[in-house]
């Protein structure tokens, strides 16, 4: 571990990203393009995606879309792959490969990186992570890769890996906590973008077995109705109001007050301690009654 910040170093240097998941090939390495044959490709155990790859209907938009770009102008960016013992490994051009293999081809235009697994995890989820259209929950899922390799000692060595504050790897990894179906709809649909949104989500219902109906049901409302921060904000605000309205209820009537709480939700604890209270202020303003009385 004492020397990781400095293969990390080397490893960034050897390689530039630019947007839209490409690395720039130097020039030395255009030499180095070779045909590689797509049944002897394999995914990178990096790739940041949650859902099958080849079936989100996003994923199937940018397909078509680099399809007919290759069809006009060829590929202009050849893969990144390692040698394995059995095949190659992608380092860099998942969707070029899904291209390719989806016009019925038998080769793709590649070149072959000699780097370590380290090397290669480092610059397959840190291109991932750069990557312009990359959704909440793919780029939390690429860190929670990165943070099970144990390669860092610490969140704030990981922030610094990438280039992000530590509260922004908490946040991103927080949105998988969140309900299953929210998780799911995001990382198909981009739905949701803003953290400060998703964590307001998140607390706004505890999470059972990977359910939440409070969680969803707000969820559906942000997406609907497009809420902002702020409008989402105080429709929380009116809902914890109208709770806490439901669970006391106060009725007066001519000699007698009414009191009435639902504990249905409430611990035993708790409500020893509220009849506790009520007894105790009961008792005070009785005496402070007495007084008054007996000063007239």
């Amino acid at each position: 571990m004492n020397d990781f910040w400095k293969e990390f170093e080397e490893v960034r240097k050897k390689e530039t990203f630019e947007s839209k998941e490409k690395v720039k090939v130097l020039k030395e390495d255009r030499a180095k393009i070779i045909k590689i044959p797509l049944n002897l490709i394999h995914e990178s155990p990096y790739q940041g995606r949650l859902l099958n790859i080849e079936n989100s209907q996003h994923i199937k938009a940018e397909i078509e879309e680099l399809n007919k770009s290759i069809e006009i102008s060829g590929l202009m960016q050849p893969i990144i792959v390692r040698k394995l013992r059995k095949g190659y490994e992608i380092i860099d051009g998942h969707r070029r490969v899904l291209s390719f293999k989806k016009a019925g081809k038998q080769y793709i235009p590649g070149i072959v990186k000699q780097c370590t697994e380290k090397e290669a995890m480092i610059l397959s989820v840190i291109g991932n992570l750069q990557r312009k259209n990359l959704n909440v929950i793919e780029t939390a899922i690429a860190i929670q890769k990165l943070k099970k390799t144990k390669l860092f000692k610490t969140q704030a060595e990981l922030a610094k890996s990438i280039g992000k504050e530590e509260s922004y790897i908490s946040d991103i990894m927080n949105t998988l906590k969140l309900d299953k179906r929210i998780i799911a709809d995001i990382a198909e649909n981009n739905t949701i973008k803003d953290l400060r949104i998703l964590r307001m989500l998140r607390h706004s219902g505890k999470v059972s077995e990977g359910y939440s109906d409070e969680q969803f049901a707000l969820y559906q409302q942000i997406v609907s109705k497009n809420l902002s921060r702020n409008k989402l904000y105080l429709l929380i605000k009116q809902k914890k109001q109208k709770k806490r309205d439901s669970v006391i209820s106060l009725k007066r009537s001519n000699n007698k007050i009414c009191l009435e709480i639902l504990t249905k939700n409430i611990s035993e604890e708790i409500v020893e301690e509220v009849l506790f209270k009520l007894k105790e202020i009961m008792d005070s303003l009785l005496e402070k009654d007495k007084r008054l009385a007996t000063e007239e």
